[in-house]
């Protein structure tokens, strides 16, 4: 297969990003804020019409439809809790629920992503939205953070608490979530979630039923399974499974190719 065929779908704790020819077959609505990017105008279908636009920002849970089918275009989710997502919101779309920008001059596409540079195309993107909303991360984790990370992935059930984090990282548990969400950018349920997110796609990768897929990886069922990855990534496991054989999904944890 052509390298310029295959898409690319990178996961973040906070985020997710899609590379490549999409087009959603109807109106649908997530918890995420998206962003489409494309340096050819894409259709954007909403409630209140239809927008072609290079640059589209649609606010969480806003029910829309992406048209545009580029080899190149960008879909970038933000999970509607982060840090991220509240000063886009804040800075860059007040009181918007849609909003439609020009394609920044001589900004590059994404091509062949890996982790690293798909977090600083991201950032270069973001710096250049009205209100250039705050997007720095940590440099290195707190060693707590990193600490509680590290024990919350050693439990094969991913059922980690937050008193036994607080107790396991010496904070009390209001400081631990305070410093948690700073850090990491969501809050501790949305990371176990996306752990959980991970750990049935490995499955699924590995042949696994999307049933066996979802008690794997400690959902309640698979409408459990699908219906969280709708809300986080815009997507249900079973369209990923379908465009598997040019998709490549990669987990990005901290940014390191």
């Amino acid at each position: 297969m052509k390298e310029s065929n295959v898409k690319h779908l990178l996961l973040f704790p906070d985020r997710s990003l899609f590379v490549g020819a999409l087009s959603d077959n109807g109106m649908h609505s997530h918890h995420a804020l998206q962003i489409v990017c494309s340096q050819e105008p894409v259709s954007i279908q909403t409630e209140k019409g239809t927008l072609e636009s290079s640059l589209t920002v649609i606010a969480p849970n806003v029910r829309h439809a992406v048209s545009g089918n580029h080899p190149a275009q960008s879909i970038l989710l933000i999970d509607g809790e982060s840090s991220l997502c509240q000063s886009i919101e804040a800075s860059t779309l007040v009181k918007n629920d849609v909003l439609t920008l020009e394609y920044p001059a001589s900004f590059p596409s994404l091509i062949s992503p890996g982790c690293q540079s798909s977090l600083e195309w991201m950032d270069a993107l973001l710096s250049k939205l009205p209100g250039n909303p705050h997007t720095s991360r940590p440099v290195s984790l707190d060693p707590r953070i990193a600490s509680a990370c590290a024990y919350i992935q050693k439990d094969p059930d991913l059922k980690a608490s937050l008193i036994e984090l607080a107790q396991h990282t010496g904070l009390s548990e209001g400081r631990f979530t305070h410093l948690f969400k700073e850090q990491m950018g969501i809050p501790l349920r949305k990371y176990i979630l996306w752990l959980r997110l991970r750990k049935s796609v490995s499955a699924l990768q590995h042949g696994m039923s999307l049933t066996d897929a979802a008690h794997e990886a400690g959902f309640a069922d698979q409408a459990h399974m699908s219906r969280s990855f709708k809300e986080s990534f815009g997507s249900s496991p079973a369209d990923l499974l379908t465009a598997r054989g040019n998709v490549r999904i990669t987990f990005c944890q901290d940014g390191a190719d």
